[in-house]
C-alpha cells in the first residue's frame, strides 16, 4: 500500500491487520501506520515502490489502496 503525506511518500510491506475505524494498518514487519492523508501516487511514491521491490526481491505485488480507502470511507459517513 502506498501512503503519501504532503511532502513524503511511503510504501509498506504486506498488511497483516487493518483497523478501518481508527485508520491503522499493521504490516508484516509489525510496524503500525496511521492513515491520515489522502491516498494517491506521485513520482516519488512510484520511485520508492520500485526501489523497495528491487531491494526486497518482490516478484509480484498488488495495489490495495482503493480497497482500504473504501473501507475507511464507510466509517466516515
Amino acid at each position: 500500500m502506498e501512503i503519501q503525506a504532503l511532502t513524503s511518500a511511503r510504501v509498506t510491506s504486506e498488511i497483516k491487520h487493518f483497523d478501518p475505524k481508527n485508520r491503522k494498518i499493521t504490516t508484516r514487519s509489525g510496524r503500525i501506520y496511521t492513515l491520515h492523508r489522502i491516498a494517491g501516487t506521485s513520482e516519488d511514491s512510484a520511485f520508492i515502490l520500485e526501489t523497495w521491490k528491487q531491494n526486497y526481491q518482490v516478484i509480484s505485488d498488488t495495489d490495495v489502496t482503493y480497497e482500504y480507502v473504501q473501507a475507511i470511507r464507510k466509517f466516515l459517513h
